[in-house]
């Protein structure tokens, strides 16, 4: 393959890389402005956003930040992945409305710098008071990964953390958006199956990213292209978790590539490993897949001396309603002396106990273990 030319590490948009042609859909525009204009409409519809697409000669073909889409007037043909990519924007503009914040440089930005922080995530990522819960877990990081993460990623280089964060989110919600993707009249006329475009489009945006090239030859800083390889290879991991296919093959190719471009012994690849792991629980625990989800790390999360962690953490054990909980959260209403975090629980534990088979379980813990609680559940009791 021929050498890449200084670049930031980043998507194979074109035919690159010794990548197979890619072609415009039949029927489709050839002008790539029109025809993203066409699409982002409805995936907006789809996700009550606003994304936008704008003309602006002065960038090279596509260039992608908040809440816009800037695209060259003259850039025609396909774009690998074109229908998964906009999906994927159109969710991280899905995260700045929930989150209620004007970018995600201001979410970034509003990271906690302090070393002893268990969760790397902005105060307002995974916040639980939206009219719109759209599944932001929180970020759970095992100690001796959180040691070897945050001693890498220290002060302003923590927006990485968030930055890797918000991809793998957007990644696992379009995997859930997958019957949605966009179909043309054509591909409608002939029954393609949009499950099928989907997964099509999200193995080959793995695969096409996986790294060939010199990586002294890419712009990207140290801690940017690590945390991007992280991510991938996360999602690749958490989807072999989930779809099985070949995606485990994916993921070893990342790792085979970053232990020979740093070695395996080397401090990088040591981030490399921390942070796709606690990527791809976090991609997991965005299924909200109960029988997926590490109990023990749940358990731990409650203890977390971060309020947020705890908060979110409850939060999060009431969505997905899992009879395991049930104890742990009890357990903690009786040790926090947090007032809030007490209501949250009562919140936490009512959310679970609107699952039928769930009920008679958990009115038997409070009758044995919690009585206090008695006169809160008595209405769904009768």
């Amino acid at each position: 393959m021929p050498p890449i030319a200084e670049t930031q590490y980043g998507r194979i948009i074109y035919e690159e890389a010794g990548h197979p042609g890619i072609e415009v859909q039949p029927g489709e525009p050839t002008n790539v402005i029109e025809r993203f204009q066409g699409k982002i409409q409805y995936y907006n519809q789809l996700l009550n956003v606003h994304l936008t697409v704008e003309s602006n000669p002065q960038v090279q073909d596509i260039a992608i930040s908040d809440d816009v889409i800037q695209v060259n007037p003259a850039t025609t043909g396909a774009i690998r992945n074109e229908d998964f990519l906009l999906l994927h924007e159109c969710i991280h503009d899905k995260q700045r409305v929930l989150l209620g914040a004007p970018d995600t440089v201001f979410l970034i930005y509003t990271l906690d710098q302090d070393l002893t922080r268990q969760d790397p995530t902005p105060t307002e990522l995974g916040g639980r008071n939206w009219e719109e819960k759209y599944d932001m877990p929180p970020f759970i990081v095992s100690l001796e990964a959180q040691l070897i993460i945050f001693g890498y990623y220290s002060g302003q280089l923590r927006r990485n953390l968030a930055r890797g964060i918000r991809d793998v989110h957007s990644d696992m919600i379009a995997l859930r958006n997958r019957k949605n993707i966009y179909l043309t009249d054509k591909e409608r006329e002939d029954g393609i199956d949009p499950e099928e475009k989907f997964y099509s489009q999200f193995h080959d945006e793995l695969t096409a990213n996986v790294p060939w090239y010199d990586y002294h030859k890419v712009q990207d800083t140290e801690p940017d292209f690590i945390r991007k390889i992280a991510r991938f290879r996360a999602v690749a991991g958490g989807a072999d978790q989930i779809l099985e296919n070949d995606y485990s093959v994916i993921a070893k190719d990342y790792d085979k590539y970053m232990r020979k471009t740093f070695g395996e012994e080397s401090r990088q690849y040591e981030v490399y490993t921390a942070l796709s792991q606690a990527y791809q629980t976090y991609f997991i625990n965005c299924t909200k897949r109960a029988d997926l989800i590490d109990p023990q790390q749940m358990i731990a999360a409650l203890d977390s001396p971060n309020f947020e962690m705890r908060a979110r953490t409850v939060g999060f054990l009431g969505e997905i309603r899992d009879v395991r909980m049930i104890k742990p959260l009890m357990n903690k209403f009786l040790s926090d002396k947090d007032f809030v975090l007490r209501w949250m629980i009562v919140a936490a534990l009512l959310d679970i106990a609107r699952v039928p088979q769930l009920k008679r379980l958990l009115f038997f813990y409070i009758d044995h273990v919690l009585p206090s609680l008695r006169m809160i559940f008595i209405p769904d009791k009768k």
